[in-house]
C-alpha cells in the first residue's frame, strides 16, 4: 500500500473517531474553565501566604543567627 493510500485512510478513519465524539455544551465549558481559573488563583494565593510566611521565619532565623 503507497503511502498517501495511508494517509487518506487514516484522515478518513480520524473524521470518522471525530463524529463519534460527545462534545460538552457550550455552557459547560464556560462552568468548568471558570472552576479551573478559580482554582488556580485559590492555589496560587494560598502559595503566595505559604512563602510569605517561610520568608518571615527564614528571615527571623538568619536574625538570630547573625547577631
Amino acid at each position: 500500500m503507497q503511502w498517501w493510500h495511508r494517509l487518506r485512510r487514516f484522515l478518513r478513519d480520524v473524521q470518522d473517531e471525530l463524529r463519534r465524539v460527545t462534545w460538552p455544551s457550550r455552557p459547560s465549558v464556560i462552568e468548568h474553565t471558570v472552576l479551573v481559573l478559580l482554582t488556580v488563583a485559590i492555589i496560587g494565593f494560598v502559595l503566595w501566604l505559604v512563602d510569605l510566611g517561610g520568608q518571615q521565619v527564614l528571615h527571623g532565623l538568619f536574625r538570630r543567627l547573625l547577631g
